[in-house]
């Protein structure tokens, strides 16, 4: 197959003109450097040319950041595989090339046809500022993601190249002199189709030396120079050409561009850190100008082309939608209700899947949405707040962030659109959902009161964990309250970066004393939120002093809670995000922000506190080592969407306010970054090493809190097995909303619950996970069953439920043999593949216990001779173990 080579473009006399004017208004230097330079017109599929820069057509020496718009939407793959090899340039040289979803400054094609515009070429340099908007200034005939990667680094470096403004390097005068003409004309006369005027204009006319700049003699290496063959040149020795930017094309580029003082370039990662962080290390703090926040603002009632008088009534068709970026504010109207006989807009299909949500989360009834499903509601938000001259603002924000992302704000006056999820927009241009993908996704609200200014914290960030709540199974003294709260944070405070306080069974008067020393950077809120229908007011639910139920309106906890030196609130509460129809900041969140709290957190849905502890942990890692609000936000939602397999909701659960997206709670300590949250979230890993089989151990609803001794003992008893204590995040979607349990509870599905929760065996290097939970358990076929392992090819996630087995403590002698018993049951079950008997020793672990007999699942057990023969043929190095384990707490 014949190789396509770069063919040289030529400007028409208009583009000239335009291309002079504009080369010279972005580098004056231009204009002193204008000179004569013979170029090729046009061929067929293009020649061969040198690595040197044209005169007069180079960037501005601070650096090149261009814009890169793809005109055909390649996959979004192709699209970052063609930009990865386009800034492979950037290794020497101040140069970057980001893609933009407006007009980009380079506009790629992959055009095969007509003949004059296929195969591989580039402007060069400034010249692509002088080619209409909607033409290509660079193009990649036919390539695709099947396209070698030996072509991307000898085409698109090479194409790159050019626009940077560099030219072909064989078509040096001491290059083209090795060159036989008359064997030139045949051989491209036959290879590429070009008659003798086209041979010569492409390969065997020199640019002059005073028209180029460049190294001091030709480089047959370069990647601008491509091969000659053999056949052509008047030795028989080909000139190879570049296959890939060689040293002294990226001493020549860094030359031309050289990189800023080393203090501008990004902080480096810890070299002493023993694993990867889960989260990349912050950026370096940006400039003003760069660091420029894109703001959303909705605001009310709005009629286009008509005055306001303020006496509009009946119902709204308009609201005003306001950006802002840079010093610039644009304004489109924004129709929300559509008359009888026009379009409907698309809040009717919002309004209808977020209610859907909502009525999941709630475990009311109904399904969550598939990914398909996702995507077409998330296109619709994006949609609905990047209209007209909104969207081409944003676009031109997007072009100027050079390898940042934006800081996105987004702000309502409208309450009934304030609380729609606007953290599931999708850019289908993009095919990514802005939140995690690409903008540091945050809200705000209205107000005229400015945020605390708190000072910057130096070490561990100090947090206040306010629990109000039953955290357990059956009652638990507040040591052991206090003793699981703990242990949620005990990653982070192992890792050096937060320092905990619990707070168990919090009244009023206990966190306002608390709160009232100034100690705490962050409150941490595990309780009960709820929204008031009638009154429209937020509460948070405490306890009173009789371990009664205390509601504190908004008023009453941002007074408790504002102008204390907290930097951060975070409540894991449900209806804790929610806002009032008339006055959106009477919600709880919204009213703590608005008197001057400087960031919160909150959930837009009811869930579980459990489920919100993935994005909590990894939202303080990140705050912990100097990430901003706005980088934390979605490093967590990165998090929680990698650490539970399928497409989930459970990422934009969260919703994070702050006045500024930028803002830092502290500074970045020595070493803090070296333990990462992944490192750390086993808390035991020590009692584990070197044993044949690991078997993580989840306490999902914090029932047991000497749980962490019980596997001490489990793991001194044997040393076959070992047992490590982790804490994780639940899923969201892993409900029964049909069939409820005897206490009217959804059950928890087995078999989708393990789905979700496949990938943490492997990223906690475990072979096993058991989990461990007081809700009503079920699978594919069976209902109210308490103990769940999957078939031989299912992932390997545990389940047991102590839901039914009326009685349990949460700790001592009878609590620890269930739960050795229950561990010992579920492993063999996984291990051997065998199932429970209702026939047989009711001693024995593998004897079903339909009853949910007490005495059964905390009395002594072991195997009877059936199982045991089925043990001992299937898995004999287990066996011996799993027996010791039965004995461990006689």
């Amino acid at each position: 197959m014949t190789k396509i080579i770069c063919r040289p473009k030529v400007l028409t006399l208009a583009q000239h003109e335009n291309f002079l004017r504009r080369s010279v208004e972005i580098n004056p230097a231009n204009e002193d450097e204008r000179r004569t330079v013979e170029r090729t017109p046009v061929g067929r599929r293009g020649g061969p040319r040198r690595l040197t820069l044209i005169v007069g057509r180079k960037w501005p020496k601070s650096g090149v950041r261009l814009s890169v718009q793809f005109l055909d939407t390649p996959p979004r793959d192709l699209r970052e595989r063609i930009l990865l090899h386009m800034n492979a340039w950037a290794k020497t040289a101040n140069v970057r090339f980001d893609e933009t979803n407006g007009v980009g400054q380079v506009r790629i094609s992959r055009l095969d046809s007509p003949e004059d515009m296929a195969g591989y070429w580039s402007y060069v340099g400034t010249e692509i500022l002088g080619i209409e908007e909607d033409q290509p200034t660079f193009n990649l005939d036919g390539f695709t993601m099947k396209t070698p990667e030996s072509e991307f680094k000898r085409v698109v470096r090479h194409e790159a190249g050019h626009t940077l403004g560099f030219d072909h390097e064989h078509m040096r005068a001491e290059l083209i002199k090795k060159i036989d003409r008359r064997k030139a004309f045949a051989f491209f006369d036959q290879d590429q189709g070009w008659d003798e005027k086209e041979t010569t204009e492409q390969v065997l006319t020199p640019l002059s030396k005073s028209s180029i700049m460049g190294t001091r003699e030709a480089d047959p290496l370069s990647i601008m120079c491509y091969e000659i063959p053999g056949a052509i040149t008047k030795d028989g020795k080909p000139i190879v050409g570049g296959r890939d930017i060689n040293p002294r094309d990226f001493e020549f580029a860094a030359k031309i561009y050289p990189k800023p003082a080393r203090r501008d370039m990004p902080v480096p990662e810890p070299e002493a850190a023993p694993e990867a962080p889960a989260v990349a290390p912050p950026r370096a703090r940006r400039s003003p100008v760069a660091g420029d926040t894109f703001h959303i603002v909705i605001f009310d009632r709005f009629t286009p082309d008509a005055p306001a008088t303020g006496t509009e009534t009946g119902p709204v068709k308009y609201v005003r939608l306001y950006a802002s970026y840079a010093g610039a504010r644009v304004t489109v109207p924004m129709r929300v209700r559509a008359d009888k006989g026009e379009e409907p807009t698309a809040f009717g299909t919002i309004i209808r899947m977020h209610e859907r949500i909502q009525s999941y989360t709630n475990r009311e009834s109904g399904t969550l949405p598939g990914d398909s499903e996702m995507i077409e509601f998330g296109s619709s938000l994006f949609e609905t707040i990047f209209q007209g001259d909104v969207r081409r603002l944003y676009d031109e924000a997007r072009s100027r962030q050079h390898g940042n992302r934006l800081d996105f704000v987004f702000t309502s006056m409208v309450p009934w659109i304030a609380e729609k999820p606007w953290e599931f927009a999708y850019d289908a241009s993009r095919r990514s959902f802005l939140a995690t993908e690409d903008v540091h996704f945050i809200r705000n609200v209205l107000t005229a009161v400015p945020a605390d200014d708190i000072p910057l914290s130096t070490g561990p960030l100090r947090i206040l964990v306010a629990s109000a709540q039953p955290v357990g199974f059956g009652q638990l003294s507040i040591q052991q309250e206090e003793a699981v709260i703990r242990r949620g944070f005990d990653p982070l405070i192992k890792a050096g970066l937060v320092e905990v306080v619990p707070l168990a069974r919090a009244t009023p008067r206990s966190i306002h004393a608390a709160l009232s020393t100034g100690e705490f950077a962050i409150v941490h809120f595990i309780g009960h939120g709820a929204f008031d229908e009638e009154t429209q007011e937020g509460s948070l639910v405490f306890e009173n002093d009789r371990g009664g139920e205390a509601r504190l309106g908004e008023r009453s906890v941002r007074e408790i809670f504002c102008q204390r030196g907290i930097k951060l609130v975070f409540l894991n509460a449900c209806q804790s995000g929610s806002g009032g129809r008339a006055d959106f900041n009477k919600g709880l969140a919204q009213s703590l922000v608005a008197h001057g709290l400087p960031a919160l957190v909150a959930n837009q849905y009811s869930v579980l506190d459990v489920s919100a502890t993935e994005f909590a942990r990894h939202f303080y890692w990140a705050v912990a080592n100097g990430f901003s609000v706005g980088e934390a936000a979605r490093e967590a939602r990165i998090a929680v969407n990698y650490s539970l397999q399928g497409e989930i909701i459970d990422w934009a659960v969260p919703v994070v306010y702050a006045r500024d997206p930028d803002m830092t709670l502290c500074l970045k300590t020595d070493g803090a970054a070296a333990a990462s949250v992944t490192a750390a979230r086993a808390l035991r890993r020590g009692a584990t090493d070197g044993r044949p089989v690991k078997v993580a151990v989840w306490d999902i609803d914090s029932i047991f809190p000497s749980l962490s001794a019980t596997l001490d003992r489990m793991n001194a008893g044997q040393t076959h097995i070992g047992f490590e204590l982790v804490d994780l995040s639940a899923p969201v979607d892993a409900w029964d909303l049909k069939k409820r349990a005897r206490d009217g509870t959804p059950y928890l599905w087995a078999e989708p619950f393990a789905k979700r929760l496949a990938g943490f065996p492997l990223e906690l290097h475990v072979n096993v996970l058991a989990c461990v939970t007081r809700h009503w358990l079920r699978s594919n076929t069976d209902v109210d069953i308490y103990s769940w392992w999957p078939g031989e090819n299912g992932p390997p996630v545990l389940i047991f439920s102590c839901a039914g087995f009326e009685g349990m403590s949460a700790e001592g002698p009878a609590t620890d043999r269930a739960i050795a018993n229950a561990l010992v049951q579920a492993l063999a079950g996984f291990l051997g593949q065998i199932d429970t008997h209702k026939r047989g020793s009711k001693d024995c672990p593998m004897a079903n216990n339909a009853e949910r007999n007490i005495a059964h699942i905390a009395g002594m057990q072991a195997f009877d001779a059936d199982c045991r023969r089925k043990l001992e043929k299937k898995i004999p190095d287990e066996l011996p173990a799993l027996e010791a384990l039965l004995q461990v707490f006689r």
